[in-house]
């Protein structure tokens, strides 16, 4: 197979990348690799899929921002709920963050601070147990979240609707390099090599593989600079609202506890709430990671992590829920899933290396940003300085770059 551009990975960014070059360059033939039996089989579809502008870094804040008008846009379409998001930190949180909370609440939309009698009001929560309180919370109400396998699905039926096409059932195995060049030219790839033996031959490729980059790019001898880290979601009954949320103020809104990173995606209408939590110390950056699912090749969901590491969080902080459900909560779903950490600034990767591009390190935010990066690649790939996203404003790809990086580092990242 010949192409102008491949791009390997169907998840939300890749596809993203992928329409957004068929709108900006028509006449171009783009094919996506997918290694999965159909598009959003990876990370994408195994996320919590809520989306916020909450972000400190102004590169985030542009690429989330865009991103949301975007998705606004279409809400129908991806079952936008925009319950909003309520993120709570203890004292010594707060205090740090200090002059960013106030900036984000000046800059990004909808977004209040939330301290005092505001802050109890808006949820139940009572730590027991030695757990630190909140001190103060950002509540962002131009946030929610959505469908990530519909969201996937529309990019998809755009691209082909332009003439794009998708490959599954197509690992990148290996790159074949260019075989003869003149010395004093630099080398290029010539074409990807599928696990089938296939071989697709482009002008030019963009690797949004996520968490599986390095993997991808290492044989190449290319340091990715992004690292996977597994997360874990386990959705349990929830029969009273009441139990987590307080009674005025913020409404019903996607939570993060002001301890252990954890976070809280409520699904009400199914009277589940979901909960998810990335482990930090003595959980290896290696793929792959066991346990893995029978016959899927993905991680499983540990209930004993659940159990030990988040359901003790949770009572804690929640007393009421904790007495509702002596015996401990009832889970009723779990799955697993990995976040593409690029760690010294928390903000994605656009890097290039010949005629390959690399898409990733979103660091947990990649479909709350999908559309602006999808942008920004799109535009790199092929040749320009700046690109316009969704909301109008301009953005230069070039910030993205490990070697002409233009990023403040992210403070607000579970």
């Amino acid at each position: 197979m010949l192409v102008d551009f491949a791009v390997i990975g169907a998840g939300v960014v890749g596809l993203s990348a992928a329409y957004h070059l068929k709108r900006l360059e028509p006449g171009a033939r783009v094919v996506v690799l997918e290694r999965a039996s159909r598009p959003c089989m990876g990370n994408s579809g195994r996320s919590a899929a809520l989306y916020r502008n909450l972000f400190l870094s102004g590169v985030s804040r542009d690429l989330a921002e865009s991103s949301i008008a975007q998705y606004e846009e279409i809400a129908g379409a991806i079952a936008l709920k925009d319950i909003g998001y309520l993120w709570h930190f203890d004292e010594a949180s707060w205090r740090r963050l200090g002059d960013g909370t106030a900036m984000l609440a000046r800059l990004a939309a909808g977004v209040e601070l939330l301290t005092g009698d505001a802050l109890r009001r808006a949820s139940a929560m009572e730590p027991t147990g030695g757990y630190p309180p909140a001190a103060g919370a950002v509540l962002g109400r131009r946030c929610g979240a959505l469908s990530a396998q519909a969201l996937a699905g529309w990019y998809a039926e755009r691209f082909a609707e332009l003439g794009g096409r998708i490959e599954t059932g197509a690992r990148v195995a290996d790159f074949e390099l260019q075989a003869t060049r003149p010395p004093e030219l630099p080398g290029r790839i010539e074409s990807a090599v599928l696990a089938d033996g296939r071989r697709v031959a482009a002008g030019t490729f963009i690797a949004a593989a996520g968490c599986w980059l390095q993997d991808l790019l290492g044989p190449l001898g290319l340091a990715s600079a992004v690292y996977p880290k597994k997360r874990q979601l386990f959705a349990f009954e929830l029969d009273e609202p009441a139990l987590i949320y307080g009674g005025e103020g913020a409404g019903r809104p996607a939570t993060i506890l002001p301890y252990g990173g954890v976070y809280l995606k409520p699904v009400l209408e199914r009277g589940l709430m979901v909960a998810g939590r990335a482990d930090e110390l003595g959980r290896p950056f290696e793929l792959p990671y066991g346990p893995v699912e029978p016959g899927a090749g993905r991680p499983a969901a540990e209930e004993d992590y659940f159990r030990t590491a988040l359901e003790p969080i949770l009572r804690a902080y929640f007393p009421a829920l904790a007495r509702r459900y002596p015996d401990g909560l009832r889970l009723k779903q779990a799955w697993a899933g990995h976040y593409d950490y690029h760690l010294p600034d928390k903000n994605p990767v656009l890097e290039r290396a010949a005629n390959l591009w690399w898409l990733g390190g979103s660091s947990g935010s990649g479909i709350m940003k999908a559309d602006g990066l999808g942008r920004a690649a799109a535009a790199a790939a092929i040749g320009r300085d700046e690109v316009d996203l969704a909301d109008g404003r301009r953005f230069r790809p070039a910030r993205l770059s490990l070697r002409s990086r233009g990023v403040d580092a992210e403070g607000m990242v579970i």
